[in-house]
């Protein structure tokens, strides 16, 4: 025996009983819980008028509905009914619904002409068929394969439009549309899904016979309004059945969080982001600046640096999820050593990891699988690499099969054109779902070395950048890839004449070596076929990198600059103040490298000739770590260590040292 609950309802009027859809009580804490729901109530019959007394409950079989009607009706729901009844009004109180259909058969019909362009008509407050004045509904008898049967069709008259001859529906989100219909006309008509702006989103693919039954799913991507119908001419549509998605997406960006430097945070410290992410700290971790641009498109110029190993404590992204997700990762690799990215479980053990080979400071974007519901923690798997971007998405939304890949275009190389030190090719290629994987774009020199840049992004226009380090004719040409299908190559080829443009010299240093004459110094400029030197009305040309200025005033202060020379085109340096002595002078020079030098991070200013000299790497680009360098800053000498060889002893002050990175 199931407890029941029996609801007693008392009516005004004999032999009339009027029903509120859904009985409430409100509890202590001020929430409304559901008492019964007329939807589950059936009447078994009326017995008599008589008077009643006050609701009771009462105990009866787990299928038993008793009902007595007239002045007193006794109605019996069971525990499982009104518990469905709560989810039921639950869901349609927050606006949710497994599905919307609209079928033909339930339209009243109508001949053409009875309707004008722009008239409506609204189906449940989720569709509205927008008709024109050729439309019709109007009788045809068909059966799918799946066993469904109408006999109403939905004859809109002609090609779909934002304005008519369409079904409008609203999405909060992803979704599949599913349409039975039926094609027609002789010429291979598609059903197709329409934006806003009356762009084509996504469209059946395949071969018709007129006045045949098909059916046809499309994918819907992302919320937003859409119109279905035919994409070139009518076809008649029986019935229309709109998924809401399952999908739930969540996204963290570094580029919104507050930058720290590193020793800002604690082991345990964490900072939640949306109530889904929660990112763990240590005493390593910072948030710096870092600029860099993903394949498809993705740009950010901050990163999260967490700084060392990623474990279930410290130095990872936690997040939890209810089913199996997948989880796209935005990072940069963190060292010379492959450094993956992973994802460990609650005990720690890596359940998803990336497997690549990768460079340095090189940005990468990854997919990582998770196969059941759990908490789990992103990071690097055996040392630190820097995220930008993890998008995290659980459940699954239905999706069609994929366009047929002999309907996708080959890419089409629209133009190439030379913008100071780049070439931008810009290619017409259909990346995407129903599209290619990727677009890959070749450069080929003169002497037929090749250089390629790709492009995931999903649209049909696509811009990529190319950085020549020398003149020439190069050559450019395109290709998609559908993993498992194959790839499809461009037929034209684009090709560009690029001058490589001639920059300034940059003096490295200057310095006397007697009498007047000065020793100067600068670094290569690309396709310079000279070099000018010149001070005031001195000057003298090489092809080398250094010269000497003879017979320049002692005791003056001559201001000096090297001119870089191709052809006609000149190139002059910024000044360079020496003062000119009599003496010879040791010969000094400055010099940076690193994979992260920059003239903003390291420098130098003064002359150690005149007893003073500061050179500088800032902003963390001068350090020293296992295997490579960020950045080292020098100010040298050249010596011949047979006969100058020396012993120097020196006294360093640090002022301040933070430890990074293994330094």
């Amino acid at each position: 025996m199931k407890r029941t609950l029996a609801i007693l309802l008392v009516v005004l009027l004999a032999m009339t009983a009027v029903f509120a859809q859904a009985i409430y009580e409100t509890n202590a804490a001020g929430e409304k819980v559901l008492l019964f729901d007329a939807r589950q109530i059936e009447i078994i019959e009326v017995n008599s008028i008589e008077p009643a007394g006050p609701p009771e409950v009462q105990e009866a079989p787990a299928e038993t509905v008793i009902g007595t009607a007239s002045a007193e009706i006794t109605v019996v729901v069971t525990e499982e009914q009104a518990l469905e009844s709560q989810i039921a009004a639950e869901e349609e109180a927050a606006g949710g619904a497994d599905s919307y259909v609209l079928e033909g058969s339930a339209l009243e019909a109508f001949a053409a002409g009875e309707k004008a362009d722009g008239d409506t008509t609204d189906v449940d407050g989720f569709f509205t068929i927008i008709w024109s004045a050729k439309s019709k509904v109007d009788s045809s008898k068909k059966t799918w394969d799946d066993g469904y049967y109408s006999e109403q069709r939905i004859n809109l008259g002609g090609k779909c439009t934002t304005k008519k001859n369409s079904i409008m529906f609203t999405t909060d989100g992803a979704a599949t549309v599913k349409v039975w219909w039926v094609q027609g006309g002789e010429d291979n008509r598609e059903v197709g899904l329409f934006d806003a702006d009356g762009a084509l989103v996504v469209s059946t693919s395949g071969t018709y016979t007129k006045n045949s039954p098909y059916y046809s799913e499309l994918a819907i991507a992302e919320g937003g309004t859409y119109y279905l119908g035919g994409v070139s001419n009518n076809n008649y549509l029986f019935k229309v059945e709109v998924v809401p998605s399952s999908v739930e997406t969540h996204v963290l960006e570094t580029s919104v969080l507050e930058a720290f430097d590193k020793g800002a945070k604690a082991v345990g410290d964490t900072t939640v982001i949306d109530d889904f992410f929660t990112l763990q700290w240590s005493d390593k971790s910072k948030v710096d600046s870092s600029s860099k641009t993903w394949e498809d498109g993705y740009a950010s110029s901050q990163r999260a640096n967490f700084g060392g190993k990623a474990t279930t404590e410290k130095n990872s992204i936690k997040f939890e999820t209810g089913s199996a997700a997948t989880v796209k990762v935005w990072w940069v690799q963190g060292g010379d050593d492959n450094r993956e990215i992973g994802i460990l479980d609650e005990s720690g053990a890596v359940v998803a990891s990336t497997n690549g080979t990768y460079s340095k400071n090189s940005p990468y974007y990854s997919e990582l699988a998770l196969e059941a519901a759990g908490t789990y923690f992103l990071g690097g798997v055996s040392n630190n690499n820097y995220i930008f971007k993890v998008e995290v998405t659980t459940g699954s939304a239905e999706k069609p099969a994929r366009a047929a890949w002999d309907s996708v275009a080959a890419p089409v190389i629209e133009s190439a054109v030379a913008a100071g030190n780049d070439i931008v090719v810009t290619v017409s290629a259909n990346v995407g779902y129903d599209g290619a994987d990727k677009l890959t774009v070749t450069m080929t020199d003169e002497a037929g070395a090749t250089e390629a840049r790709n492009s995931t992004a999903e649209k049909d226009l696509h811009e990529l950048t190319f950085t020549p380090a020398s003149s020439g004719e190069y050559s450019f040409s395109a290709v998609v890839l559908r993993e498992e299908e194959g790839e499809k190559e461009s037929a034209n080829l684009m090709t560009v004449v690029f001058t490589l443009p001639l920059v300034s010299p940059s003096i490295k240093g200057a310095s006397n070596v007697g009498g007047g004459d000065v020793l100067v110094a600068w670094d290569a400029v690309p396709e310079a076929e000279k070099y000018i030197v010149s001070s005031g009305s001195t000057s003298v040309e090489t092809t080398g990198l250094e010269a000497t200025l003879k017979g320049l005033a002692v005791g003056t202060e001559a201001v000096v600059t090297v001119t870089a020379v191709r052809g006609a085109e000149a190139v002059t340096s910024a000044e360079f103040a020496v003062s000119v002595k009599d003496e010879a002078e040791t010969a000094w020079a400055f010099s940076a490298f690193g994979s992260n030098v920059a003239l903003a991070n390291d420098g130098y200013e003064g002359n150690a000739n005149e007893g003073s000299v500061r050179v500088w790497s800032t902003g963390g680009k001068g350090k020293l770590v296992p295997g490579s360098t960020d950045g080292l800053a020098f100010y040298y000498t050249e010596i011949d260590p047979k006969t100058q060889n020396f012993k120097l002893t020196a006294t360093a002050n640090v002022n301040t040292w933070t430890y990074s990175n293994g330094q």
